[in-house]
């Protein structure tokens, strides 16, 4: 035995452990307390075998002996097993093999062995396995971002403003509304020079007559304006508010108000 290195294992428990969701999630349950404890024994018990619980090679732990050798109550062990399934805490292999991966993120030991070097090997090549993929991810999802921000650039340009051919707002609107007829007919499509012209003879309209016109061009499919037919004229404003003071009068004449 001289010359032999003696080496000590143990498990690193991180300060957060008792923060996990995980082990949160188990502690809040009824007799949660009992499962935590129950749980951090079998990673003692696991360290020899980097996280394997078996009696020995022919015969598995079941429920009975797990309870003796972590003196915990039988039900406890029952529950608290299918509770750690659950959450990924704990494998059940084929050959009936327990296995809690944390053993392994948590072993400590004094001395370097190839076993440990290998443990350790393994553990880097898949941090650098991760922080590639997290890398990829990352460049990926930034791609994403720059093809977004191209699009949105794309769509503000292809955005136009308004046109405004006319002061007065509603006059613009059914001149707009004008052309998109015109648009919409066989060779009606409007020039540069025909939208001149067309302005220039609506404004030797007063506005109302105007929108009336293009109006009464609508409703026919017109590819011109024209003078309002009787049945398209309609009164402004202050026409309307005169004719409703003439029909008072003529009223109030019939009824004789201005008898003496």
């Amino acid at each position: 035995m001289t010359g032999q290195t003696k080496k000590y294992f143990w498990l690193k428990l991180d300060r957060n452990f008792f923060k996990r969701h995980d082990i949160q999630i188990v502690e809040s349950m009824p007799n949660g307390k009992d499962y935590v404890l129950f749980y951090l024994k079998l990673l003692v018990e696991s360290i020899d075998h980097e996280g394997m619980l078996r009696f020995n090679e022919m015969i598995p732990y079941n429920d009975s002996m797990l309870a003796t050798i972590t003196n915990t109550n039988i039900d406890i062990v029952r529950s608290a097993i299918k509770v750690f399934q659950e959450l990924k805490l704990m494998e059940l292999f084929d050959d009936k093999t327990l296995y809690l991966k944390e053993t392994q993120k948590m072993l400590g030991e004094s001395s370097s062995t190839p076993r440990v070097k290998a443990f350790r090997e393994r553990q880097k090549q898949a941090q650098l396995t991760h922080r590639n993929v997290t890398e990829t991810l990352h460049e990926t999802e930034i791609e994403k971002e720059i093809e977004l921000d191209i699009e949105k650039e794309k769509d503000i340009k292809t955005k136009k403003e308004p046109v405004i051919y006319f002061e007065n707002l509603e006059l613009n609107k059914t001149f707009i509304d004008f052309m998109k007829m015109r648009k919409s007919l066989k060779n009606g499509a409007m020039t540069e020079r025909a939208i001149k012209m067309m302005i220039n003879k609506l404004n030797g309209y007063d506005i109302d007559i105007s929108i009336q016109m293009l109006e009464q061009s609508i409703l026919n499919n017109w590819k011109d304006v024209y003078d309002l037919k009787v049945e398209y004229k309609k009164l402004s404003k202050t026409q309307e508010k005169d004719k409703r003071t003439d029909d008072m009068l003529t009223r109030a004449m019939k009824e004789g108000a201005f008898n003496d």
